[in-house]
């Protein structure tokens, strides 16, 4: 009976301990794998009629996913129609039941992308699968259709967008203008409108230049572009047509086109919406209580881009394209020794678009064998109405006097030819190269009776004079001949003594080898003296400016290399090069870290050059 009983608690425990098991293990389990859904995406389309030109909205309601990360939405553009992404709007809700005394929390998370979607032609557009991803996990909408139709032009509005009737070339500043006519009776129920165009719709083909404020009132354009809409500096003015009085709104563009064809281009279009009635609000102001959408269209365009002609193109020529070009040249120094770095400046400016400007190929302007110029693509950035291109440069020959008159030449559109301009030539004090040698050193040897003289007089004692006096002892050598002081009852031990003498023998034993060998072999001792010098200047130049440190290192190789006939210079030629392509890049970006390496890379070539010369030597 007890063994009955037992079996019963034992069972009743066991039920207890997993229903409390699966409750810890509900409890502990994220929210999201409590109450996770299957994820889907939904396509929500904004009600029709849909009109050529007219925006319609479209947003994709996805849920199922988590609350982050951030998802990413993807949709393919439909033929004959623009789509744009608007914006991702996260919303998170939480909701919170009580039943019977137990607390349920649920959450849920929906994500939408709203996008925009303008028909440029009637008919049908077919939406392919808009996709939503989060992580691993993928949704897509089902397909959609709808049909797009044209609205009869407005015989009181009018657009046109005036191009030139002759061909024009890459580059070239071609002016347009663009005239929106609005009816005089019509212009106080215009709202909401939008002027389209192919033309401003296609950014890597054809660009403008910024708008200038233009005179005649603080009147605006509202145009779309392919980075979205803008206004633009209008002028606005009456005119009649037809018997009837407009008021035509004007707008002055600069287009500057990026490739060669012949575009066949969609007439403008103008969408706006007419107020048909009115009503007052609460302070007696006029609100529009209805409105209808008009249209208008202006017809297609023809624009010929042509390239600059091949003929007669001179070598100079590097893509400029307009009017007054001017061509000038700088340089950061002129005495300079043959094998040193030198920065030529040179700066285009002229009434054209500078970003497709280069530089002439300058080793046919500049002797390969008399100047050494970069390997690497030479850019120049556009400041304001100028491109400037900094291009280090070293000069190879000491007979170079002046760095001549440059040629630069464009091609102006309005004349059809091209035209070119010079530099003035400047002139130039070339030196050739000092190399500091071992017998440039001056060795430590010591001061004559003559050379004592300069120190006397009071005058700064040179630094050959400082190191001479290095080797000068004042030292008492008179000999003591009083036996009391040199008795050991008033001194120290005889085994003091003997100890004494003793390593003063070894001392003067070492310093006669030591002088042996050094006045055996004078050259190697001042070789040896210099090449720790200038090892030391290296090591010093990781706590200078990074200009004065790339200089000093750069320097100290020269030396090192011009002091020996048996070193190969192209490695370290090419690493003094490198340096000066840091000291001189206009691109300040990681310089310090540049430089603490080069210097790095330095102390182990003089090391290298050190090590081979004393194993020549031994």
């Amino acid at each position: 009976m007890q063994s009955l009983e037992h079996k019963k608690l034992m069972s009743q425990r066991i039920r207890l301990t997993i229903r409390a098991g699966l409750l810890a293990l509900l409890l502990v389990l994220p929210e999201s794998l409590v109450y996770a859904e299957d994820p889907n995406a939904q396509l929500r389309v904004s009600r029709g009629p849909y009109h050529v030109g007219l925006p319609m909205e479209l947003q994709v309601h996805v849920s199922g996913f988590n609350r982050e990360p951030e998802p990413t939405c993807d949709a393919q553009e439909p033929k004959g129609g623009g789509l744009q992404f608007v914006a991702l709007i996260p919303n998170v809700s939480t909701q919170i039941t009580m039943v019977n005394g137990r607390t349920t929390r649920t959450e849920s998370v929906t994500f939408i992308c709203q996008y925009q979607f303008t028909p440029r032609n009637s008919g049908s557009h077919r939406f392919t699968p808009f996709r939503v991803t989060q992580g691993q996990l993928s949704v897509e909408t089902t397909p959609y259709s709808i049909e797009a139709e044209t609205l009869r032009p407005d015989p009181k509005l009018k657009l046109r967008v005036k191009l030139p009737d002759t061909p024009v070339f890459v580059g070239q500043q071609v002016p347009v203008a663009i005239e929106w006519w609005v009816d005089d009776r019509l212009q106080q129920s215009i709202q909401d409108y939008t002027i389209r165009s192919e033309l401003f719709e296609s950014p890597d083909t054809f660009r403008f230049l910024p708008p200038s404020q233009q005179s005649g009132g603080q009147q605006t354009l509202n145009v779309q572009t392919g980075r979205g809409p803008i206004q633009l500096p209008a002028r606005a003015e009456e005119r009649a047509l037809g018997g009837d009085r407009y008021v035509v709104i004007t707008s002055d563009r600069t287009l500057v086109p990026l490739e060669v064809g012949q575009f066949e281009l969609d007439g403008a279009t103008v969408n706006a919406n007419e107020v048909t009635s009115w009503r007052r609000d609460l302070f007696g102001g006029r609100r529009p209580s209805a409105v209808r959408p008009i249209f208008a269209q202006d017809v297609g365009r023809t624009l010929v881009v042509k390239p600059p002609p091949v003929e007669g193109q001179p070598e100079s020529f590097a893509g400029a394209i307009g009017e007054g070009f001017s061509f000038a040249l700088e340089t950061d120094r002129s005495v300079v020794q043959t094998g040193d770095p030198m920065v030529l400046t040179f700066t285009i400016t002229g009434s054209g678009e500078l970003d497709p400007v280069g530089l002439p190929d300058l080793a046919t302007l500049l002797p390969p064998n008399r100047f050494r110029l970069p390997e690497n693509e030479i850019t120049g950035q556009v400041m304001g109405g100028t491109k400037a291109f900094r291009v280090p440069v070293r000069v190879l020959d000491e007979n170079v006097s002046e760095i001549p008159s440059l040629p630069y030449s464009w091609f102006d559109p309005q004349l059809a030819e091209y035209q070119t301009t010079y530099s003035r030539p400047i002139a130039l004090s070339v030196k050739a190269a000092q190399v500091v040698s071992a017998n440039d050193v001056v060795s430590a040897r010591p001061l004559m009776a003559s050379e004592e003289v300069e120190s006397d007089s009071g005058q700064e004692p040179s630094p050959q004079s400082r190191l001479r006096t290095t080797s000068r002892y004042e030292a008492d050598l008179a000999i003591e001949i009083d036996r009391d002081r040199l008795s050991p009852e008033n001194g120290l031990s005889d085994l003091a003594l003997g100890t004494i003498y003793g390593l003063s023998v070894l001392w003067l034993t070492a310093a006669w080898i030591y002088t042996y060998r050094r006045d055996a072999r004078p050259e190697e001792t001042r070789r040896r003296a210099l090449d720790k010098r200038r090892r030391q200047r290296i090591e010093e130049a990781k706590e200078k400016p990074s200009a004065e440190a790339l200089s000093e290192i750069t320097a100290v190789l020269r030396e090192l290399v011009g002091s020996r006939s048996d070193v190969p210079s192209q490695e370290i030629d090419q690493f003094i090069a490198s340096c000066d392509e840091i000291l001189y890049s206009p691109d300040p970006t990681n310089r310090d870290a540049m430089v603490q390496e080069r210097v790095q890379r330095a102390l182990s070539l003089a090391d290298e050059m050190i090590a081979d010369t004393r194993k020549a030597n031994q």
